[in-house]
């Protein structure tokens, strides 16, 4: 799963099994952070976050 903005996030969510679906009794935490990241502003300065 790609999520724009956040290349750690997607690297991570690469290695699983089946993304966010891998586990589904973490499914609450799933939710929130796509919830979370829906409602952030990019901003430019992030390109140079670790």
């Amino acid at each position: 799963m790609e999520v724009p903005g956040f290349p750690r996030l997607s690297k991570y969510l690469g290695v699983l099994p089946s993304g966010f679906s891998s586990y589904p009794e973490c499914r609450s935490k799933g939710v929130l952070l796509t919830s979370a990241l829906a409602e952030v502003p990019r901003h430019e300065s992030w390109h140079g976050l670790p």
